[in-house]
């Protein structure tokens, strides 16, 4: 899935100590709110709360502190299901998605019942919160779960990327160092996280590292971590968002692969051509067949019948901005891109890639 880049004061290179500072800062102290709570699943912290007002009740016999107690419970009970109804009713699809995705889960072994008698029952108002209770205990047991199993199998996955990988590099297929490979999977983070708080199966930054979303498949866990692990490898520029600025498409820019940050219109561009190549990075290096993004990749197969080389294209998505350039020494702080936009000038240049970029949003609006 795309990265969005930082925003940062100044260009930096990967190895100056201010780099590692701006990560480090980021990653400490900036990270983003809802990664934090997607970590934790549905209803985890309210049955903490119950868990807590119940060893309390049992260990305290004043009536009035009981009542007290008790009703902390039963506010619990209330906040948990206000919460699964606003998602119901909400206008965004990812969220009405998790409304059903929490019965799929709490009914997928019939223990409780099937997805759509729990669900028919809770809408209707007909869920006691002892039933309530054991469905949200269940979703969050399933949660953990699978966060056992993500751990276990991803440790392993990592491990066969990284000889990929270098086996990619000494074969020259994969245009990076086995240095920047170690120093980007290093200390990587792969963290699970609830499907019914965020729109996507997996993510990945440099910043807050991998998270897969607790909807996985276990057959699909390899290539969907293969995917993600080459957006951590690729290429970026980091620099100054001045506001006052008009971002075009500029290659002076701030990038991930291929992917281009408008900030004034807050749009990604060339989106499609970043995350068909990322698939197809991956696959190569899975040794499986590219599943997803097909329309993307598609398109990408177009350029290829055109004469796009594929070396140039990989070597303009991992390069990285390597500082500041000498006014008037010539030089170009990305060539590697630069040497694209050439590729493609008997294609049709930039303009090729911008015109397919616009079809691809206007087919999306109308999607």
């Amino acid at each position: 899935m795309e990265k969005q880049p930082s925003n940062r004061a100044e260009h930096l290179t990967e190895s100056s100590s201010e780099y590692q500072e701006f990560l480090r800062a980021t990653k400490e102290n900036q990270k983003e709110p809802y990664i934090k709570l997607a970590s934790l699943p549905f209803g985890a912290y309210e049955l903490l709360q119950i868990e807590q007002s119940r060893a309390a009740i049992a260990r305290v016999k004043d009536s009035a502190y009981i009542q007290s107690e008790n009703e902390e419970i039963e506010d619990c009970f209330k906040s948990i299901r206000a919460k699964l109804l606003m998602k119901s009713n909400s206008d965004v699809p990812y969220v009405r998605a998790g409304f059903k995705h929490f019965f799929r889960v709490a009914g997928e072994d019939g223990e409780l019942g099937d997805a759509s008698e729990l669900q028919t029952k809770f809408s209707s108002g007909s869920t006691t919160n002892s039933q309530f209770e054991q469905m949200v205990r269940k979703y969050v047991e399933k949660f953990n779960a699978k966060e056992r199993i993500l751990k276990e199998i991803s440790s392993v996955i990592l491990e066969k990327f990284k000889l990929r990988a270098v086996e990619a590099i000494k074969n020259g297929s994969l245009p990076i160092s086995e240095e920047l490979l170690n120093d980007r999977l290093k200390n990587l983070e792969i963290k699970l996280v609830d499907a019914m708080s965020v729109p996507f199966l997996g993510q990945a930054s440099q910043q807050y590292g991998i998270q897969i979303s607790s909807e996985f498949n276990n057959e699909e866990l390899e290539h969907m971590l293969f995917h993600e692990l080459v957006h951590i490898l690729d290429g970026t520029t980091i620099i100054k968002a001045n506001k006052s600025s008009e971002i075009r498409y500029d290659i002076n820019h701030q990038k991930a692969g291929l992917l281009f940050i408008d900030y004034k219109n807050n749009r990604a561009i060339f989106e499609w051509l970043y995350e068909a190549v990322t698939e197809e990075i991956g696959s190569e290096l899975a040794g499986d067949k590219p599943t997803h993004y097909p329309r993307e990749r598609a398109m990408l197969q177009d350029l290829y019948k055109k004469g796009l080389s594929k070396e140039i294209l990989y070597a303009a998505y991992f390069e990285n901005y390597g500082g500041k350039t000498k006014p008037g020494s010539g030089e170009t702080p990305i060539p590697q891109w630069k040497n694209l936009v050439k590729n493609l000038e008997p294609l049709g240049g930039i303009e090729l890639l911008k015109k397919m970029d616009k079809e691809y949003r206007e087919r999306d609006k109308k999607l």
